[in-house]
């Protein structure tokens, strides 16, 4: 039986009220899809459960193999501006010759996509072509996540295997991670290990990216009022006023540029490896932000920044290492610098039914010898660091948050 029919009803009510004032805001979409959820919890036998989880795997696995061998990619209106008639389909034979795969490779998994509404299936059956929704899952787009989600899938699967043949410590070792002994490239980082496959470097490039600029921070830390608290003092311009440490191709300062309208005359900082450096496409950076090369397990060479800004860093690394990268920082601080670090904070107990993603990413973070933590956890990271939490900002009804530390006052505790 559903496990709570009455139950199913109230939260269908709840359902529609929320929609019923629903104003387009992130937070209201996030709290509709909640209830979403929950009324579908409330409905489901156990078998729906189980076969919903076999359907999510099935749908990623379509994804992944029709891209990996360009199938998803040439179906006719892939691209707005292709100039395809809307009448035009191609057959999953062509498709399949093309790919040199019999041609089941191809229509199986077209046809658990167009179920899913994610391409359309023409006139005649054996034919599809693509749809809004199939543009926005191509390699340069969402269609990223199915390359990766497949890797981590694999990694997953045999982790009972690699905890017989490790060490309970090898899962904290960088080198010797599950997903280095799942892919072969035990003695690599992570990040040295995706340099053997060009495809997965690329989509975990562009996964980065678009959870970057899908996941939002906006307003939750008030940028704007430290700089015009900082603007007029003697000497501040001398002082960078936000060092992004690890911020990829500065998805992040953007944002924070536009907030603050500018960082009025002060130098904004977008650090990270060369290998992504490189790639940054300068013209979309504030002008106030400049490039540079830098290892977060070095010396900072940015002193006295008004604000050293870690979004995404210290859930890829084992807590000996995200104390050394805070170290680094807190060197380079001076007395009245803020150190901000942005992300998930993990609660002390779950919410049945509420936010997922805080989980599933943390099941992500486990195979690549990162985590994510609870405050109590960042608290002690910050404190073997020389740093202290003055304050947490945000995290109302989920999301992200930003904690805010300053160097620990002599004598101080946290």
């Amino acid at each position: 039986m559903p496990s709570d029919p009455s139950l199913a009803l109230q939260q269908a009510k709840s359902l529609v009220t929320a929609l019923e004032s629903f104003d387009g805001s992130p937070a209201q979409h996030a709290q509709i899809l909640l209830r979403l959820n929950r009324l579908r919890a409330a409905i489901e036998y156990p078998y729906d459960i189980s076969a919903r989880f076999i359907e999510n795997t099935s749908t990623m696995a379509a994804l992944n193999i029709l891209i990996r061998l360009g199938a998803l990619q040439a179906l006719p209106g892939v691209s707005p501006d292709s100039g395809d008639d809307d009448d035009k389909f191609i057959s999953a034979a062509e498709l399949a010759r093309r790919a040199n795969c019999d041609v089941s490779v191809i229509l199986r998994p077209l046809r658990l996509l167009a179920v899913q509404g994610l391409v359309n299936q023409g006139p005649d059956p054996l034919t599809f072509r693509a749809n809004a929704l199939t543009q926005a899952f191509q390699p340069s787009n969402l269609g990223s996540n199915p390359p990766m989600g497949m890797s981590f899938a694999r990694t997953w699967s045999m982790l009972p295997s690699y905890v017989a043949t490790h060490s309970p410590e090898d899962i904290d070792n960088l080198l010797k991670t599950p997903w280095a002994y799942a892919h072969g490239v035990e003695g690599k980082s992570f990040y040295e290990g995706l340099d053997g496959d060009a495809v997965l470097r690329k989509a975990f490039d562009v996964t980065m990216r678009v959870m970057a600029e899908n996941t939002q921070f906006r307003g939750i830390f008030p940028f704007k009022k430290v700089k015009e608290d900082v603007i007029g003092k003697e000497g501040v311009k001398e002082r960078a006023f936000i060092v992004d440490v690890g911020g990829g191709k500065g998805q992040a300062l953007r944002v924070i540029a536009e907030e603050c309208g500018g960082f009025g005359g002060m130098r904004g900082v977008l650090q990270d490896l060369e290998s992504v450096v490189k790639v940054v496409e300068r013209d979309r950076l504030p002008e106030e932000v400049e490039t540079m090369v830098y290892d977060a397990f070095t010396e900072q060479p940015v002193k006295h920044a008004h604000i050293y800004f870690l979004r995404h860093l210290l859930h890829d690394f084992p807590s000996p290492a995200c104390i050394t990268i805070l170290r680094n920082q807190a060197l380079a601080m001076a007395p009245d610098s803020r150190l901000i670090v942005c992300g998930l904070v993990m609660p002390d107990r779950v919410e049945v039914h509420g936010p997922t993603d805080l989980y599933w990413m943390d099941m992500g973070m486990m195979i690549l010898g990162g985590r994510e933590r609870t405050l109590g956890e960042f608290r002690e990271l910050f404190r073997e660091a020389g740093l202290e939490l003055v304050k947490v900002w945000g995290g109302e009804g989920g999301g992200e948050v930003m904690l805010e530390a300053r160097l620990k006052a002599p004598g101080g505790s946290d």
